[in-house]
């Protein structure tokens, strides 16, 4: 098993506010994502499950028409996204 530090990937800047660093495994793909405050995305939807950790500051995800507490030490775990803005 490797350990990466997210700090020395390259960072992309996806949407404007939202600023990734990717890596991989033989069968995920992981992000550490720095949002500005006040960013957005578009509603989207993928059939790929996606998991989320809120380290510092809150995040806003409304799915399927509901929109959970996202803060500090919550973690969420989305299997098959339909709508996600």
């Amino acid at each position: 098993m490797a350990f990466i530090d997210t700090n020395t990937l390259p960072a992309v800047e996806r949407k404007p506010g939202w600023r990734g660093r990717y890596f991989d495994s033989p069968s995920m793909t992981f992000a550490h994502y720095d949002f500005d405050a006040g960013s957005a995305i578009h509603e989207h939807s993928h059939p790929e499950e996606e998991v989320y950790e809120i380290i510092e500051g809150e995040l806003e995800i409304t799915i399927g028409g509901i929109t959970p507490a996202q803060v500090p030490g919550v973690s969420e775990s989305y299997h098959r996204i339909l709508s996600m803005r």
